[in-house]
């Protein structure tokens, strides 16, 4: 008998898009920029009921019990990422990519495991730039609960990940930079 706890959670996975663009072009205003990215996205998460596991350099790890919540601050941190980006230069601007998946966890030591896990960070890579990507189970734990417009994808394989799967990707905040596929 094991004793790994586990449980059912609403994962969340965000990245800034282009980071490493930013840090060659000024290593000093990334930095800056990731501060504020840090403080937004925390404060957001907190604020939606969600908890931080992890920073992974320009990167978030957070888990929710519901995926409502998870999508409301997901949207949230985008809208006010776009507010603060108004006055810059489109170069200069601090664009997230988001994934959301409801999965099976394993919990050790404060820290999440398992195949939900690395679902919710795959698709983190497959959302729009300013953008959110879930997974078909996410996108049932929301329907009909937000005016969102999600496009369905089906058939999309992840890496690693066995079997492929349906995904929902909302729009860009930047529609004309990054239009859908």
């Amino acid at each position: 008998m094991s004793n790994t706890d586990r449980r059912l959670s609403a994962i969340m996975f965000t990245d800034i898009y282009g980071y490493s663009r930013l840090m060659n072009k000024s290593e000093e205003h990334a930095l800056e920029l990731l501060r504020f990215h840090d403080e937004l996205t925390g404060r957001l998460i907190r604020e939606h009921k969600g908890s931080l596991i992890k920073r992974m350099g320009d990167a978030t790890f957070s888990e929710f019990t519901s995926c409502l919540d998870a999508f409301r601050a997901a949207d949230q941190i985008h809208k006010e990422l776009k507010d603060y980006n108004q006055d810059r230069t489109f170069e200069d601007h601090l664009i997230i990519r988001v994934g959301i998946h409801i999965g099976d966890v394993v919990v050790r030591e404060g820290d999440l495991f398992g195949d939900g896990v690395n679902t919710a960070a795959r698709l983190e890579k497959l959302a729009l730039p300013g953008g959110t990507c879930l997974s078909d189970a996410a996108f049932s734990a929301i329907r009909g609960l937000t005016d969102t417009t999600l496009h369905r994808f089906d058939n999309v394989e992840l890496k690693n990940i066995a079997g492929e799967i349906t995904i929902h990707l909302s729009d860009s905040i930047y529609p004309k930079e990054f239009p859908l596929p």
